[in-house]
């Protein structure tokens, strides 16, 4: 048994160092000719705060999962050790396929003591959750928008659409078929243990922390263009939230990275035009990885915590 943990603990580090490879190999290939910096102090204030907000984001995400992990357990759950693992498997999600972090948390939750089926099965309603999140936002916001970007996704990654769309659903299908066959029995206790109460706290959550995503372009925009209206900021988040989504639903794209920033362009270039779209964009995701990497960082600090 000792053994099969210290080979699941090595293959969790194999996975943690390959993602670290692979965006640092897509870092170094973002053109940052086009950033020009007018207040490098402010900028560099301004770079902190935004990137302590991604990183309360994952955070943010990690409480919601712990609350699934509990629901399906059905008992408490540390959550000093439950953020450990989720910012530690959360920077699998840069490796080609954009789903290895889900893996590498099942490989790091040893000490939660919760089975597999327990943690597949918060990462599962986690994933529905933030879509469905994203997709009401997106509709209600800016539905021309959201018609318009998941076109342009779908080029990003040369799928015919048939094909894109019957894999999203033939992959909803199966998320969903699954959830009922594995936990059929939890799921015909869920109003006793208050199912729609936890779902509604956490969808809240996702809420917040796409919110708390879009923020930062606005913040950015503020700091290099100009201090936006009230609609423009709104649009801006709207358009961003629309980006992540895709970025996340779209197969091949490591971290969403390419298609994000592709669906941010074609959203807000009527808004500031394509070359301020691009030099923000890339600010976006430069600020988004360091806060990545920040609570990944941090997670060594609740290790250490979690062990005394």
């Amino acid at each position: 048994m000792k053994n099969k943990k210290k080979y699941i603990k090595a293959l969790g580090n194999a996975v943690s160092a390959l993602s670290i490879l692979f965006i640092t190999a897509a870092l170094l290939r973002i053109d940052l000719s086009g950033i020009s910096i007018k207040n490098i102090p402010l900028f560099l204030l301004l770079c902190a705060a935004c990137i302590a907000i991604k990183t309360a984001t994952v955070y943010l995400m990690g409480s919601a999962w712990r609350r699934w992990l509990e629901f399906f357990s059905g008992r408490r759950c540390d959550r000093k050790e439950a953020m450990r693992v989720y910012a530690k498997a959360n920077i699998g999600k840069y490796l080609p396929g954009n789903v290895m972090h889900y893996v590498e948390r099942n490989l790091f939750a040893g000490r939660l003591e919760l089975s597999q089926k327990q943690i597949a099965g918060a990462s599962l309603i986690e994933v529905c959750s933030l879509i469905l999140a994203a997709l009401l936002l997106g509709v209600t916001a800016a539905f021309r928008q959201l018609e318009q970007a998941v076109s342009a996704a779908l080029q990003a990654v040369s799928l015919p659409r048939g094909v894109s769309v019957a894999l999203v659903l033939s992959a909803a299908a199966a998320g969903m078929l699954a959830m009922v066959y594995l936990y059929r029995k939890k799921l015909g206790e869920a109003r006793k243990k208050g199912f729609v109460k936890n779902f509604l706290a956490c969808f809240l959550t996702y809420l917040l922390v796409l919110a708390m995503l879009g923020a930062i372009l606005v913040f950015l925009y503020g700091y290099q263009i100009a201090a936006p209206s009230p609609g423009d900021a709104l649009q801006m988040i709207s358009a961003y939230i629309i980006a992540w989504v895709l970025g996340f639903v779209v197969p091949g794209a490591p971290g969403g990275i390419g298609v994000r920033e592709l669906v941010l362009t074609l959203l807000l270039t009527p808004l500031m035009g394509q070359d301020n779209i691009v030099m923000l964009g890339v600010l976006h995701r430069l600020i988004t990885v360091a806060g990545d990497f920040a609570a990944y960082a941090l997670r060594g600090v609740l290790s250490e915590k979690c062990s005394t």
